[in-house]
């Protein structure tokens, strides 16, 4: 009976020790765990040069790259990989993550295309839509309707659709967005919104859905006002961790530079300004940050 109490104490205390943790790949990159199952959003390590973009220069995916980052914050058990939209800043490494990780690759038709040139499984692919769930280990993730923010008024970068895989090397131009997602992630110890991109509030339900921790992108949004008020407070949190504000045609290893236009410190400042008694999270490339114990 003592024996048995002893094993029964030392389970529950593993239980309560249990934790969700977030690292930040960069740009939207997201590795989010409990310790037993892991998810993966839009994780891009490879980096093309701004050279090679512009003049549609053929790329691939750095296998060494992905491995060492997959060893480097220690992922473990991912069964998942999400990735929001297809452009190559977001999908770019999605098949060799889905492939080295033998994880299943979540996302739109073109999402599905990038995974099948990329030799993933078919098994392995799933095409996803608004509103469907998917359960994840202990996690439960909603997909969610999304609007990408046009990069210049009302330009649209790389727009279209994938209808053929499509293999690399390929230019990022190739990468084309093919409709836009972002996630709600809930799990016992607590809910976490993934929003790359600004969208129409009324499109999430908020009033069904809140989070103490919103992952928000911040990239070409039309003010840190406007965002907050528009998207990420009516989820009603206690922290917000912002998203897409590094320059990702420069590597991983030359360290952060802020991609153009885009001033992490204002939105910091600003949110601070405007509803101080809300956290502003910033991380850092590789950093481990503890969401929930």
């Amino acid at each position: 009976m003592l024996k048995f109490l002893f094993w029964g104490l030392i389970f529950h205390q593993s239980l309560y020790a249990q934790e969700i943790s977030f690292t930040w790949l960069g740009t939207t990159g997201s590795y989010i765990t409990d310790g037993k199952t892991g998810l993966l959003f839009d994780p891009v390590v490879t980096r093309p040069s701004l050279t090679q973009v512009m003049f549609y220069r053929p790329i691939s995916s750095d296998q060494k790259l992905v491995q060492e980052w997959i060893d480097k914050i220690q992922m473990k058990n991912v069964s998942a990989v999400f990735i929001s939209h297809s452009h190559y800043d977001h999908a770019f490494d999605a098949a060799a993550f889905t492939k080295t990780l033998g994880a299943t690759l979540y996302g739109t038709k073109t999402t599905y295309y990038i995974g099948k040139g990329g030799d993933v499984p078919e098994e392995k692919l799933k095409v996803i839509q608004a509103e469907e769930v998917y359960t994840v280990g202990a996690f439960k993730v909603t997909v969610l309707p999304s609007d990408h923010t046009p990069l210049i008024g009302s330009y649209q970068a790389f727009p279209g659709e994938l209808k053929e895989p499509l293999r690399q090397p390929a230019p990022a131009s190739a990468y084309v967005m093919g409709g836009a997602f972002g996630f709600y992630i809930e799990h016992a110890k607590g809910n976490i919104f993934f929003l790359p991109m600004s969208t129409r509030s009324e499109k999430l339900h908020f009033n069904e859905r809140h989070a103490d921790v919103v992952l928000q992108g911040i990239a070409s949004r039309k003010s840190t006002k406007d965002l907050l008020k528009e998207l990420s407070l009516p989820a009603k949190p206690k922290t917000i961790i912002p998203l897409h504000f590094d320059d990702f045609s420069y590597p991983l290893a030359e360290g952060f530079r802020a991609l153009f236009s885009v001033d992490p410190d204002e939105f910091v400042s600003t949110t601070k300004k405007l509803y101080p008694e809300l956290q502003v999270t910033v991380p850092k490339h590789g950093e481990k940050i503890i969401l929930y114990r």
